[in-house]
């Protein structure tokens, strides 16, 4: 009987950096995590890196270890390196890959987040057995993976799909890419939380958020106030839900997808937001599709999606 086989998926967010131990039948065995220091050098980081991954892996013989993978914002699948981290600048301009691969004597496969997740729904989640749907990371950032005819959209120079830095409002907010007005400063975690701290400014308005100090204050925070029937809070959610309904216009009259799935920190905050988002989609509709495209939370948790995503680069790429 030959023994089991593994690998490690590893998913680095602009807030924390996940990994988990996941075996041949995509069951996720383990996890470990650590925050993302965005002023850390990538030297300290390489090592906070190295020490989970021997922290996960601890009992399994590198023999039967298939290989690391892992999801990274902005990263170019064909070259395996970073050319921008707009929220990770230590990682920017890195050969991760390259980099990692010799450090761990292991096979290291690298994608853009959403990518990673993308393949991870399509092997495990939501999106089994489809062939046109599009995944949407909504954390410290708004990520993108896109599938058509089912494989993923790379582009011609491996960076398609960056929706994130795409333009809502004209001269708006400004985004760590250097550009203002990106949709990920609205529609994300992050943008929820500035949304909010807008509304504040502006409203005389009682809320339950004013008692919390703004470097306190994050999506779950909001979403519990909002569910306390916080006026703020509420109208919140409601923004950035209507918004991020009128951005996926775009997306389904481009590439008709079965489903778009939501994955990440701003799928936890509960059936308002993602009622709205589907409202505001449906309102905007052409009639020729509406009632076609679902719109779900991922089925894998907001967790598991990229860690389960990242560690099937590995399994799809040696496949």
């Amino acid at each position: 009987m030959e023994p089991l086989k593994f690998t490690v998926g590893i998913d680095i967010g602009g807030t924390n950096t996940k990994l988990g131990l996941v075996d041949s039948e995509g069951h996720l065995l383990r996890k470990v995590n650590f925050s993302t220091n965005p002023l850390l050098s990538f030297a300290d980081y390489q090592i906070l890196l190295t020490s989970a991954l021997e922290e996960v892996s601890h009992d399994i013989k590198r023999e039967n270890l298939l290989g690391v993978g892992m999801g990274v914002p902005g990263a170019n699948g064909k070259t395996g390196s970073i050319p921008e981290a707009a929220n990770i600048p230590f990682l920017t301009e890195i050969p991760l890959q390259s980099v990692l691969a010799k450090q761990w004597n292991l096979p290291v496969f690298v994608a853009k987040d959403a990518n990673a997740a993308a393949i991870g729904e399509m092997l495990f989640g939501s999106a089994k057995g489809m062939n046109h749907f599009i995944l949407l990371t909504l954390g410290t950032g708004l990520g993108s993976g896109l599938v058509i005819n089912g494989k993923i959209v790379s582009g011609s120079h491996g960076l398609a799909a960056e929706y994130g830095h795409s333009v809502l409002v004209k001269n708006g907010r400004s985004c760590n890419c250097g550009q203002r007005g990106c949709f990920e400063t609205y529609v994300s975690a992050t943008g929820l939380k500035r949304t909010a701290i807008s509304l504040l400014a502006k409203s005389n308005q009682q809320s339950i958020l004013r008692d919390i100090p703004p470097n306190q204050l994050d999506a779950q925070k909001i979403a519990e106030a909002s569910e306390n029937g916080d006026g703020i809070a509420k109208r919140a959610i409601k923004k950035t839900a209507q918004w991020l309904g009128l951005k996926m216009v775009d997306l389904v009259v481009l590439t008709d997808p079965e489903v778009i799935i939501l994955a990440g920190g701003l799928s936890n905050i509960g059936d308002y937001f993602l009622h709205t988002v589907r409202e505001s989609l449906d309102n905007k509709l052409l009639p020729m599709f509406k009632g076609k495209v679902k719109v779900v939370y991922s089925s894998l948790g907001s967790d598991d999606a990229a860690i389960l995503g990242a560690a099937s680069l590995v399994m799809n790429l040696k496949n």
